[in-house]
């Protein structure tokens, strides 16, 4: 399927609309909403791992910011 709506999902709608315990368009608003929560849950993800990615860049910048003042306990190379 695509990255939002897994293929098992959808073989479960497909199944509740065989046995006519849903209609079409239930099983098309089902599937939406499947698709924006998943979505939204990816994005979440995304950011924290972008967040995470810029503090360690920060922190690196501050480093090595130091390191080039002297400012550490390390001898400089």
């Amino acid at each position: 399927m695509g990255k939002y709506l897994k293929q098992g999902y959808v073989r479960h709608l497909e199944w509740e609309l065989v046995r006519e315990n849903i209609s079409h368009s239930k099983m098309v608003e089902l599937m939406e909403k499947e698709c924006i929560k998943n979505y939204k849950q990816d994005n979440t993800i995304s950011k924290k791992i972008k967040r995470f990615f810029k503090e360690v860049w920060l922190g690196i910048k501050i480093a090595n910011n130091a390191y080039l003042q002297g400012k550490t306990g390390w001898g400089k190379f």
